[in-house]
């Protein structure tokens, strides 16, 4: 069991730094437009992203860059996160006396690095500072901002309240500690301490910050649905006239601009029968007769034909005037609600695409957290143990752990490429780039490649496919799903087990299975198979590990095609994986 030492941390710190980055990146897209303000925290993200890395790269880089550009980049970034609130909450106080502040600092930090080496006197001021520009942001979030954007604002403001008491903890023991270590990277169990505080933190703020911008879209929204509702009530809103038996015989000029039609066209019509879509037809007739029947007042949701020949969402309300002589008619106000019942389909889309980013999220730092740490920690441990067999002289095990250290190596390449790929096609930034293919020359490349993993579990593959299919696709996408599938079946199949890849041709699509005679799998499990909110990933027959990226992956890769994917499977029999190409 490896000892968690101030390295490993700071790494562990890094790459917490740059996973947020990425979160508030992908929030930057959605509300850059929306809100002002969001370029300086992405900003701030960024510099302290940065900074960090310098730190970390000290030793290999000059440590004027290292250390003093580096750390002057982390207090800047904790300005560009105040001016970004400020103007976020619709604040533009004058920075003048933080912009010195950081020019100061990067000349005392500078002093303390070259002409006065000072470990000690470099990380007081690192602390004083950053305590004083946290001070002023967790003021401004907690008394500063409007009142009536204060709820949203309050718990990014606890977080730098919090990060204001982790440095004065930080100032106070450097006072009153024994903090005499030259090297950083060597520095004790305190500040490996406060480092996994600022750690655990940041990822607080990035966490509060989305709450914080989805609490002001969702606001925005609301307030926009209600000023719609009040702008329908007073300007669009159509009144009708109508007798017992449904014909309209008064319409109010408004119907021009919610229908299209003009008032004298609806005269004498008998709206239910003639313009009301045939699916609301009846629930429009039973409401009609409840109003007329003194049981209800309508608020009934249906569609109406505009002149244009499209379908306009209204809403009805009534009341009973036929037994007064001055009216002797049913009342019904109608108001257009097409754009409402778009906002809430808007919503619903906007509320589910929230949930698919945070099991993104969820998934990424799962991936990061524990499947890519595990074969770097195969791969540290063991290259130590090498090195210890080398130092005495005792070389027969050096070749075993050469072996397990490349396993963990191409596990870890194959889950980084994975990733890349995913990432790449949840931010909409992998090019689709279908060409004329042959899919025998794709599935042989695959092969090649896997072999080796197939033979070492005395796997048999076997090909069930002409020697030519020609096909109209991304080559480098279906190399993927074929290279996932394949690899899929191969962990799931038992030593001595076999392995079909065969292809049927459609009509208009081609079918390409792999199919092997492992472990199978319950219905229930592949329902959550290519679901982003579970993480459904079992160990293969040899305890092989994998993250259930591979085939998240394929259903996104086959998307893009216009194809499907799907799994016929039975337990203790095997499991057939096919896949759809649409073919013109």
């Amino acid at each position: 069991m490896f000892q968690i030492d101030f390295p490993t941390v700071f790494i562990s710190y890094l790459i917490t730094n740059i996973v947020s980055l990425a979160v508030i990146a992908l929030l930057f897209l959605q509300i850059k437009k929306r809100f002002t303000g969001t370029i300086f925290i992405l900003l701030c993200f960024v510099f302290n992203s940065i900074g960090t890395f310098l730190i970390f790269m000290r030793g290999v880089i000059p440590d004027w860059i290292s250390m003093t550009v580096g750390n002057t980049l982390i207090f800047s970034s904790g300005v560009m996160m105040l001016i970004g609130l400020q103007r976020f909450f619709g604040k533009r106080d004058p920075q003048l006396h933080n912009y010195i502040l950081i020019f100061v600092y990067f000349l005392v930090h500078f002093y303390f690095a070259y002409f006065s080496p000072i470990l000690f006197a470099r990380v007081l001021i690192s602390s004083f500072v950053l305590f004083y520009i946290f001070s002023q942001s967790a003021w401004f979030m907690l008394k500063n901002t409007p009142a009536t954007m204060r709820s949203m604002a309050r718990g990014v403001g606890i977080i730098f309240l919090i990060y204001s008491l982790i440095y004065v903890w930080r100032i106070f023991y450097l006072l009153n500690g024994d903090y005499s270590i030259t090297s950083y990277f060597k520095s004790n169990d305190s500040e490996t301490g406060f480092i996994i505080a600022n750690q655990i933190t940041f990822l607080f703020l990035a966490y509060n910050l989305t709450l914080m911008f989805n609490k002001r879209l969702l606001t925005e929204i609301s307030t926009q649905e209600e000023l719609f509702k009040g702008l329908i009530k007073n300007s669009f809103d159509m009144i009708v006239l109508v007798d017992s038996k449904g014909i309209q015989h008064y319409v109010s000029e408004s119907c021009e601009k919610i229908l299209g039609f003009k008032a004298d066209e609806l005269i004498n019509v008998p709206v239910i029968k003639m313009l009301i879509h045939p699916e609301d037809q009846e629930s429009v007739l039973k409401d009609f007769l409840n109003i007329v029947d003194n049981k209800g007042s309508g608020g009934v949701q249906y569609r109406h034909r505009h002149k244009n020949g499209n379908w306009v969402y209204l809403e009805a309300f009534g009341s009973n005037q036929i037994d007064n002589p001055a009216i002797n008619s049913v009342i019904i106000n109608v108001r257009d609600i097409t754009e409402r019942k778009q906002t809430e389909q808007i919503i619903k889309e906007n509320e589910i695409r929230l949930k698919e980013l945070n099991a993104t999220k969820d998934r990424f730092f799962s991936i990061i957290g524990h499947d890519l740490k595990s074969p770097f920690n195969n791969v540290i441990g063991f290259s130590d143990l090498i090195l210890d067999q080398i130092r005495k002289g005792d070389y027969e095990r050096v070749g075993k752990y050469a072996t397990i250290i490349q396993g963990s190596s191409e596990r870890a390449m194959n889950l980084l490429k994975n990733l890349l790929e995913w990432s790449q096609a949840q931010t909409g930034r992998i090019k689709f780039n279908p060409e004329h293919a042959d899919l025998v020359d794709i599935i042989d490349e695959v092969l090649e490649l896997s072999n080796d993993a197939a033979h070492q579990k005395s796997i048999t593959i076997f090909k069930d496919i002409p020697q030519n299919i020609s096909l109209v696709a991304d080559k480098e996408m279906i190399n993927t799903i074929l290279r996932n599938l394949i690899t899929n079946a191969i962990k799931f199949t038992n030593s001595g087990g076999e392995l079909t890849i065969s292809t049927e041709q459609k009509e208009k699509h081609l079918i390409v299975a792999v199919a092997d005679n492992g472990v199978g799998m319950k219905k229930e499990d592949i329902d959550k198979l290519f679901r982003i909110g579970y993480c459904h990933s079992k160990e293969g027959t040899n305890k092989e590990a994998g993250t259930g990226l591979g085939l998240l992956l394929c259903k996104e890769f086959v998307e893009m095609h216009k194809g499907e994917i799907w799994i016929e499977s039975e337990i203790g029999k095997g499991s057939i994986f096919k896949f759809s190409i649409p073919q013109n």
